[in-house]
């Protein structure tokens, strides 16, 4: 079993398999997520907006590693339906910080209320030590996952420092090994260079 634990194929797999569990008991297959006519894209895109106030689109497109084109033609789409707003910032005209409307405050408030009812069909059928366990596992899981993504947003900043490439208009600055290069660069995603 050790040796099976190590293959990063079997990993693989089973994640894949835990995913394909899953995502159909949280619903996130269906086009009309929590009866709501939306997809589960477009209510996370609410759900930061509303977390964030007011923010400039990169910055939900790297949060939730969506496409920069998409998350235009979302957005607009949100504008006509009247859930956001967009306002030049006061610091940089060049960019424009998006905001919900009333009207995309209170969809978030009706995405949230159901959001939790249906987690809480599902922790509801669990006794107190099962849930307990499961959130150590989902913690643990987080855990792993989040210090993975680190170690490579690490490796690609000491690469990039290396080469002396600019990342937004800025040059990469040496780190030491101790210090996260994720908070030297917030924001910063594999990929997303």
């Amino acid at each position: 079993m050790a040796e099976k634990l190590s293959d990063s194929s079997w990993c693989v797999e089973r994640l894949r398999q835990f995913n394909r569990f899953y995502t159909p008991i949280i619903g996130v297959l269906e086009k009309n997520y929590l009866g709501l006519g939306r997809s589960l894209t477009d209510v996370r895109i609410i759900f930061e907006l509303y977390r964030r106030r007011a923010c400039v689109a990169r910055d939900v497109a790297q949060e939730l590693r969506v496409d920069a084109g998409y998350l235009s033609r979302t957005l607009k789409r949100f504008e006509r339906e009247g859930i956001v707003t967009r306002k030049r910032a006061l610091a940089d005209h060049r960019r424009a910080l998006i905001h919900l409307t009333a009207k995309g405050r209170d969809e978030f408030k009706v995405v949230d209320k159901r959001a939790r009812a249906a987690m809480g069909e599902i922790i509801e059928r669990l006794t107190p030590a099962e849930r307990r366990s499961l959130v150590r596992a989902l913690d643990t899981v987080q855990g792993i996952v989040d210090t993975s993504l680190r170690r490579n947003e690490d490796r690609v900043h000491r690469s990039v420092a290396r080469s002396g490439v600019v990342i937004r208009g800025e040059p990469v600055r040496r780190t030491s090994a101790s210090q996260s290069s994720l908070n030297a660069r917030p924001g910063v995603r594999p990929g997303r260079h």
